[in-house]
C-alpha cells in the first residue's frame, strides 16, 4: 500500500497562480487536454472573483460542448437506425 506524501500534498496547497497562468490552464482545458496535479492545484488556489468567473465560464463551456457532442452522437445514431 502506498503512503500519502504529506509534504507533497502541502506543497500543492501552497501553490498560487497568476492570472496569466490561470488563463493558460483554462485554454488547455478548452482543448480537452488533461491537467497536471500542479495545474489543478493552481485552479483550486484561485480566490479572485474575476478569475473564479473565468473558471466557471470555462466549466460551462466544457459542459455545453460535451452535451452538444453527446446530443449529436445520439442524433446520428437515431438517423442511422431510421434509414435501415
Amino acid at each position: 500500500m502506498k503512503h500519502i506524501d504529506e509534504i507533497k500534498i502541502n506543497s500543492f496547497l501552497e501553490i498560487k497562480a497568476s492570472e496569466k497562468e490561470v488563463d493558460g490552464i483554462l485554454e488547455k482545458t478548452k482543448q480537452f487536454k488533461r491537467l497536471s496535479v500542479e495545474e489543478s492545484a493552481k485552479l483550486l488556489s484561485v480566490s479572485s472573483s474575476v478569475l473564479l468567473k473565468k473558471i466557471y465560464d470555462t466549466a460551462s463551456y466544457l459542459k455545453n460542448a460535451v452535451l452538444h457532442q453527446k446530443k449529436n452522437k445520439r442524433a446520428d445514431g437515431n438517423t442511422s437506425k431510421k434509414s435501415t
